[in-house]
């Protein structure tokens, strides 16, 4: 043929140029894989530190419950704020900044960030005033059961006493706790649908109110459920702190618990 050679160097020049494409793209491909691979790896190393967490945490709550009922059963937990902060401090916090650290959770993570803030407190208000009308219907259909509790008076004579502001910290512990768990629980599951997370979440939390009772650990269960809900739709935890804050005042001031 005429020109030959140079039909030839084209053609040797777009099969090389198509070799090169595909191994690149080959190359890509095992990059991407390799990836995901550690990704995988790593939040089950982290999982490792998240369940060896839980276990020591719930181990903690045990021993509190079984310390209290043996050594101190007329002790009033509900009263006394230095049982609170230590226990939360030394059973959960601890523990779970160790936690933390070691699966390299930012606080961007966990939702202590300013990203959906605005959403996150307007949410936080909204739900709030929901919650004073649900309880204040609660204690309407209650207290002529328990009438010597006087929910209905307690409640029309609420007041805020400035010892219960520390409680708008311990409120903000306890969720910045939750996300810390609940997001574990989504990477590991890769729970799209938040409902094993959410879920899961609100058992632990529920089992670490042993001490407390039965009715503090249903109150927990379905109050977790509700935080951890909120707390997915933002991944903010500053409007889910206020709304705990209000139901956990609430329910003390009132007497419910």
């Amino acid at each position: 043929m005429v020109d030959a050679k140079d039909i030839i160097s084209l053609l040797g020049a777009t099969i090389n140029h198509q070799v090169n494409e595909y191994l690149r793209y080959l190359s890509d491909l095992h990059i991407v894989t390799l990836q995901k691979r550690i990704e995988e790896l790593r939040d089950r190393n982290n999982f490792g530190y998240f369940f060896v967490t839980v276990i020591v945490m719930l181990f903690l709550a045990t021993i509190v419950e079984a310390a209290l009922h043996r050594f101190f059963p007329n002790f009033n937990i509900y009263s006394s704020y230095a049982f609170s902060w230590t226990f939360l401090i030394g059973g959960f916090l601890i523990p779970w900044l160790l936690a933390a650290s070691k699966m390299k959770l930012s606080l961007q993570e966990i939702g202590i960030t300013t990203k959906k803030l605005r959403k996150s407190m307007v949410e936080g208000l909204i739900f709030s005033c929901l919650a004073v009308l649900f309880l204040f219907g609660i204690v309407l259909l209650i207290d002529p059961l328990i009438p010597e509790k006087t929910l209905t008076e307690n409640f029309l004579n609420l007041y805020f006493p400035l010892a219960k502001i520390p409680y708008l910290f311990h409120s903000f512990i306890q969720e910045a706790l939750r996300a810390v768990i609940q997001i574990s629980i989504q990477k590991f599951f890769r729970d799209a649908h938040w409902l094993y997370s959410v879920s899961i979440t609100a058992v632990i939390f529920g089992m670490c109110h042993a001490h407390f009772g039965i009715d503090a650990i249903l109150m927990t269960l379905i109050a977790s459920i509700l935080f951890g809900a909120i707390y997915i739709r933002t991944y903010n935890i500053f409007g889910v702190t206020l709304f705990h804050f209000v139901v956990g005042f609430l329910v003390f001031q009132i007497g419910l618990l």
